[in-house]
């Protein structure tokens, strides 16, 4: 019986779109399967040298992303002050969707890229794969704020 409230009482979280800092700060050439797939094509294309990057389809698709630090003070808060059982989704929210187009520009941008293609005759998959935030933001103070791409690109500047 023991097992049964232990186990009522732990959290679970299952993050995806993270970002952390050194995937922005520091591209190092060796692929990880912590980055997101697109960095890591980015960095595969960077090991073969040249300034071009080409990505498969438009870029028009849209996705949620959240910077790591993030993440860890929604876990920090949820951990201390969460009494539900219900399940949490730790995402940024809709308005806070880019397309992927803006962020490898970002990305080739921090490493001096100066010419990225997008081979259009490719399928971009699936459009959108929105997750709604309301739920964790009601139970966030109300002073937080997640960090957005372009706050993040300034502040590793």
């Amino acid at each position: 019986m023991l097992h049964l409230v232990l186990l009522s009482c732990l959290l679970c979280f299952l993050p995806a779109g993270v970002v952390r800092a050194k995937d922005i700060s520091s591209f190092a050439s060796k692929i990880d399967e912590n980055k997101t797939n697109l960095l890591n094509k980015i960095l595969e294309q960077d090991a073969v040298g040249g300034n071009t990057i080409t990505l498969l389809g438009t870029g028009k698709p849209l996705r949620q992303f959240i910077y790591s630090l993030d993440i860890a003070e929604c876990i920090y808060h949820l951990v201390f002050n969460y009494q539900d059982t219900k399940s949490v989704i730790l995402s940024v929210g809709e308005a806070d969707e880019v397309s992927i187009k803006y962020v490898a520009l970002s990305i080739a941008k921090h490493m001096d890229y100066s010419n990225v293609q997008f081979q259009t005759e490719f399928s971009d998959g699936q459009y959108k794969k929105t997750v709604n935030n309301d739920y964790l933001v009601s139970l966030m103070p109300s002073d937080f704020k997640f960090t957005s791409l372009d706050d993040l690109s300034s502040i590793l500047e």
